[in-house]
């Protein structure tokens, strides 16, 4: 009796060690965190219990597919499901160290460009977590194997430990489930809260094609916070934000605030964007941050317009680049430009092309990456130079060709262009594995938050060193130069958290500097604008009136409704503002903040809702311009 009155080993040791890796992986992210305390622990109970409800389910799964197989051949796709699962279990714990949520199910989408992981993966493959998660638990897995039996020959044994196994499996996954299953605060996108497993599988939701209808009334409250008159011109009625818009600020001093007072003035400027990778605020010196890594940014922040309240649209390069070229407002979704690369957008370097400039972009990676290489060219940048356009022994860091090579490759391409110019760069050395030169390696760093700082103090340094040599050329003296980040990043903070908007600040808030020639004097704004802000502030000093779908405001006028946008789908959104600031966490716990009338909680709650449904409802329809 003894002898048939058992589970099914196999199986048995299989959920065994598939939650173990889960368990691993949630007890390393609890020891990175940054918080403490029983809510920390509370969190981390209900992502074990999902550890185990994850390993029942794949252990029933395994059962029902191998458990009547020959001993061999259950023991090799058991060992196969085992270690797929820990090396997902892997790969999801440094998603999680990068980007601060479980893997979602979208990055199947990079699946067809996966040499550019290449570095991350090298150094994932040389840290201590790859023998935590996969081989040291695989190996133990595997000589646990070899000491296992069978069920025996006896057909009757072999079902009563089907039988058992299953029902162990069952109940087991049911009790473990179920209290995070019901608990109705639960957040999906905290890694401490939910399972890799479960939020890929979940986030499916996310990117799945959905039908949206017509958003009226949220319609209704993003078109009165345009600015600019509907467009009476006939091809442009069945496209809601479509404005007419007037700039006659640099034209009437009187509504200048000190920004425009400092920009106005010059005949078309030459105009760059600089998108320094994962420059977060929470890092600049000049923003408060103890660490000395950014004495370039620092100095110069003296001699131009420095922003103190400047925010990142989006989570991702992706969003902070719709963002400054095409004052788009992120998406809730799929990448604007790969999911929707057949609609029309209208941006910045279009409207400037009419003008006569010239445009141009500068990225030290491979520009097909999330489709760049054909969005860009849409939006009207006639020149792209990424990787293949460099020398093929140009050093490289990370993911790609330094930011030095970047900057100086830049430097001779502005050299040749007619003025007046439009040119953007887009840097890459302070993306993650974080790879800086020695000189730059300030804290023989060990972990991935020092390394960040070792190529922020990079990156800063090769800013200063394009900042003095663009002085020494005979455009500078009619250009300007904006200088941000294209998102933050997600690395630790460097204390805990205060409170929500401390939070949000360290994972939103980015640096952002005017500099150049044509800058008359130093500023420093308080005001809060974001990344949509920049093309509306370009065109408003050309002084011309223009047609656009844009959701930006020009940042020149005092009569300017300063308001700043951010938002991480599914984890947080806000809208801020000297008048009140508005934080929403996990689209259901809001928090509000320094409001100097009451009435605008409401009004900032049903803006910052209301950009998130009419962005999916256009991009899905394809209204945002003609074709």
């Amino acid at each position: 009796m003894k002898s048939i009155l058992r589970l099914d080993s196999v199986t048995f040791f299989s959920f065994l060690f598939i939650a173990l890796g889960g368990i691993i992986s949630h007890l390393l992210i609890f020891l990175e965190s940054p918080e403490s305390g029983m809510r920390e622990l509370h969190k981390l109970s209900m992502g074990l219990s999902y550890d185990v409800m994850n390993a029942a389910l794949l252990g029933i799964l395994c059962l029902l597919c191998f458990s009547f197989l020959s001993n061999r051949w259950k023991k090799g796709l058991n060992g196969t499901v085992v270690f797929l699962y820990l090396f997902f279990v892997f790969t999801d714990f440094h998603y999680v160290q990068q980007f601060g949520t479980h893997l979602p199910y979208s990055s199947l989408e990079y699946m067809e460009v996966a040499e550019s992981f290449i570095p991350t993966m090298l150094q994932a493959l040389s840290g201590t977590s790859i023998w935590l998660l996969l081989v040291l638990p695989f190996c133990a897995y595997l000589l646990t194997l070899r000491k296992i039996g069978g069920t025996g020959k006896k057909k009757s044994a072999k079902v009563i430990s089907f039988v058992l196994t299953f029902f162990f499996l069952f109940l087991l996954g049911g009790a473990t489930g179920a209290y995070p299953n019901s608990y109705v605060s639960k957040n999906l996108n905290d890694p401490l809260t939910s399972s890799g497993a479960l939020y890929f599988y979940w986030s499916r939701h996310i990117e799945a094609d959905q039908v949206y209808q017509k958003p009226t009334k949220a319609l209704e409250v993003v078109l009165k916070s345009l600015s600019g008159e509907k467009s009476p011109q006939p091809e442009y009625q069945q496209f809601p934000l479509v404005r007419t818009r007037s700039v006659q600020t640099c034209a009437s001093p009187q509504e200048q605030n000190e920004i425009g007072k400092s920009l106005c003035g010059s005949k078309k400027p030459n105009v760059l964007f600089i998108l320094l990778e994962s420059f977060r605020a929470a890092e600049v010196g000049v923003l408060g941050s103890k660490v000395q890594l950014t004495p370039n940014f620092d100095r110069w922040s003296k001699k131009g317009i420095f922003f103190k309240n400047f925010f990142a649209n989006g989570f991702q390069t992706r969003h902070g680049m719709v963002a400054a070229y095409c004052s788009l407002m992120p998406n809730y979704g799929p990448a604007i430009m790969k999911r929707y690369k057949k609609n029309n957008f209208h941006c910045l370097p279009q409207e400037l092309k009419k003008r006569g400039y010239q445009t141009s972009w500068a990225f030290g990676s491979d520009a097909a990456f999330d489709d760049q290489v054909n969005f860009l060219p849409k939006i009207g940048f006639d020149l792209l130079v990424d990787r293949f356009d460099f020398p093929s022994d140009t050093e490289t860091l990370g993911w790609g060709y330094s930011d030095k090579a970047l900057f100086d490759k830049w430097l001779d391409m502005l050299d040749q262009h007619k003025e007046p110019f439009f040119s953007s760069s887009l840097t890459i050395t302070n993306h993650h594995p974080f790879e800086a030169p020695k000189e730059y390696q300030l804290f023989d760093a060990k972990d991935d938050t020092h390394r960040y700082y070792e190529t922020i103090y990079y990156t800063d340094a090769m800013l200063g060193e394009f900042l003095e040599k663009a002085q020494q050329k005979k455009w500078y003296k009619n250009t300007l130069i904006f200088i941000m980040a294209d998102t933050a990043n997600y690395q630790q903070p460097q204390q805990p958290y205060a409170d929500v908007e401390d939070f949000i600040r360290t994972r939103s808030q980015i640096p952002m500097l005017i500099v150049g020639g044509a800058v008359k004097q130093g500023v420093v704004v308080e005001d809060y604008f974001s990344q949509i802000d920049l093309g509306p502030t370009v065109m408003d000093l050309l002084g011309e009136k223009f047609i656009s779908p844009w959701a930006g405001v020009s940042m020149l006028s005092k009569n300017t409704p300063a308001i700043a946008f951010t938002n991480r789908p599914g984890n947080y959104w806000a809208v801020m503002s000297q008048q009140g600031k508005l934080f929403n966490e996990n689209d259901s716990k809001d928090t509000f903040k320094d409001f100097t009338k009451a009435a605008l909680k409401e009004e900032y709650k049903q803006l910052g809702k209301s950009w998130i449904d009419v962005t999916r409802w256009l991009l899905q329809e394809d209204l945002y311009w003609k074709k």
